[in-house]
């Protein structure tokens, strides 16, 4: 019990055991009922003499005292909360910066290992990564590319391509048309370098506003296509050379065979008088057959070339197959 009329001795008494209390709960603050019990058993030694008083000052001073620690302990339990708290999120930021450093750094390997040229400019039009492939197509002009060199400062240190899209350009036009085409993510466009080696590039605008650009090797794609385009021509030449062929002997065949026909037609028809002997007869008919069948199959040739040319036209028409099984008879009987 305080003496009475000790109240300035009392309330520093009160200062020096609030400030205890709230170091204590303070450093209790991880672990909520200690630090309720140490805070209580320090105040009530304090607020129990101060009730006991029984005057308004005593009773506020008590009030005072509990709202003091009960405010430091709400306080380190919050401080405590937050340091916790932030505790938490910089080892989670460490873990996913050290994530995402091994993201990227995956990333640029598989950027490196393939076979195809790679860059990707950020929203500014700035060289970001790249790989070697990339280089390779500025030749001489490599070591002049570096990280964060805009695009155009790119185009303008290097040259014009032989060819591009088909067709040859000055170097201002060219650096128009590639700017164009690069800011634009326009697909894809083929170009032969002055090596004479022939890429593939495509561009494209990224969904962050970036830019990537891919080169492909097509060299030996486009010696493929000059190789089978060549094996065309040379193979149409030769075919026209057999269609002329074929014409130029079936004409020379007819020339002969309408002879014979024409003379077969006046033995069979004994157009001059009457055979001595039958077979003679027999036999004209035998050669008028033979010219026919012939004759018919110089025309099939001929229009085996007509119909190589596209010009070909069918017509019904109505056969004796009678016939055509005694033509097949005649003509395969002596072999069979």
């Amino acid at each position: 019990m305080f003496p009475s009329g000790a109240l300035p001795q009392q309330m520093f008494l009160a200062v020096v055991a609030t400030g205890i209390c709230a170091a204590g709960a303070a450093g209790l603050a991880s672990m909520p009922r200690a630090s309720i019990m140490f805070a209580l058993a320090l105040v009530l030694p304090i607020v129990g003499p101060f009730l006991n008083e029984g005057t308004t000052m005593h009773y506020a001073m008590a009030v005072m005292a509990v709202m003091f620690v009960a405010f430091f302990i709400f306080f380190a339990r919050t401080a405590h909360a937050g340091y916790r708290d932030a505790g938490h999120t910089r080892a989670a930021n460490a873990g996913l910066s050290e994530d995402l450093e091994v993201m990227r750094n995956d990333l640029l390997d598989a950027i490196e290992s393939i076979s195809e040229g790679f860059a990707f400019f950020d929203e500014d039009d700035c060289l970001r990564y790249y790989n070697e492939e990339y280089l390779a197509i500025f030749g001489p002009l490599r070591d002049k590319i570096t990280p964060g060199m805009s695009f155009t400062d790119i185009i303008h240190s290097s040259s014009a391509p032989l060819l591009c899209e088909g067709r040859t350009m000055d170097e201002e036009e060219w650096r128009e048309w590639r700017l164009r085409h690069h800011r634009d993510g326009a697909g894809d466009f083929q170009q032969q370098h002055a090596s004479g080696r022939w890429k593939l590039t495509t561009d494209w605008r990224t969904r962050q506003g970036g830019y990537v650009t891919v080169l492909v090797d097509i060299t030996d794609l486009k010696q493929r296509e000059a190789e089978l385009a060549a094996a065309r021509d040379e193979a149409e030449t030769a075919n026209r050379a057999k269609s002329e062929f074929l014409a130029l002997m079936s004409h020379e065949l007819r020339t002969p065979l309408n002879a014979v026909l024409g003379f077969s037609d006046i033995l069979k028809d004994e157009t001059y008088g009457p055979h001595d002997d039958s077979r003679y007869l027999e036999y004209a008919h035998h050669i008028h057959d033979s010219g026919s069948h012939l004759l018919q199959i110089i025309n099939e040739i001929l229009d085996l070339s007509t119909i190589e040319a596209g010009k070909y036209q069918i017509f019904d028409e109505d056969i004796n197959l009678s016939m055509s099984f005694d033509d097949v008879r005649r003509m395969m009987g002596g072999l069979a």
